[in-house]
């Protein structure tokens, strides 16, 4: 029944305001209600209207909304996750490359949240249990107390961890790790800036690959073209602040 339903969501869904009108409603009917026969035969005909067969077709969609509602933040906030680390794979439910990159960030950085992440996504599978550890950690507080303000909080401080994450990947090398990034920087003085622009990139291990092969087809091309290696280099250079300065370096997976 409703009320039973309703009263069995997760905490965070009984309190959420990120819900739709009619979903708060229900929400608020079934919590509310005393008896399960009045709130069917007049409370919910009362607030989505007269008619019983569309009163129930909203009531259905609303219970749906409810019930869904909590597995849907946890996967949005996932997927925000995993795109900040570069991580497409774990997107499509592949996680051997994430558990693995995860073993190489384990205590390298000396940071304690740095590390805590690693751990948490080192056998992280996808699953709401996972997903739920991941957001504890980020929110500092479990998953039955969580409000609104925590989810937001816990999108804040991936976002910070993730840098720091890529960060560490880095500089693996430095303590014998395999490296599983490639940092690469460039200094570019051009009298047709206002200054000077030192666009910065880190690569994963498929990235890498995918730049070899780009870098190769423009290596050919100059050859091609017989430039200076000056003139090549040039172009190179303005290349890179070109794209520096047009995509800003928000990229997407690849």
């Amino acid at each position: 029944m409703i009320v039973g339903r309703v009263r069995a969501l997760p905490n965070w869904t009984q309190r959420t305001g990120m819900l739709s009108q009619g979903a708060i409603a229900l929400r608020l009917l079934g919590l509310k209600s005393h008896d399960p026969n009045k709130l069917l035969f007049e409370d919910i005909p009362a607030f989505y209207g007269e008619n019983p067969k569309a009163a129930a077709v909203d009531a259905t969609a609303a219970l749906s909304e409810l019930e869904t509602a909590y597995a849907k933040m946890l996967k949005d906030l996932a997927i925000r996750l995993l795109r900040e680390l570069r991580c497409k794979e774990a997107l499509d439910e592949d996680h051997h490359k994430l558990h693995a990159r995860c073993e190489t960030v384990r205590g390298l950085s000396g940071n304690f949240r740095v590390h805590a992440l690693a751990t948490r996504l080192g056998s992280f599978g996808g699953d709401i249990v996972a997903i739920e550890g991941v957001a504890s950690l980020a929110a500092n507080k479990p998953a039955r107390d969580w409000v609104d303000r925590d989810i937001d909080a816990a999108k804040i401080e991936l976002a910070a961890l993730a840098p720091q994450f890529l960060r560490a990947e880095g500089l693996a090398h430095l303590k014998g790790r395999g490296d599983r990034r490639t940092s690469m920087a460039v200094y570019i003085s051009d009298p047709n800036f206002s200054a000077p622009a030192s666009p910065s990139v880190e690569l994963t291990e498929e990235e890498r690959k995918g730049a070899d092969l780009l870098a190769a087809s423009i290596e050919e091309l100059i050859r091609r073209s017989q430039a200076s290696p000056s003139v090549a280099f040039g172009a190179v250079a303005r290349l890179g602040s070109s794209i520096s300065n047009s995509l800003e370096f928000n990229e997407e997976p690849v």
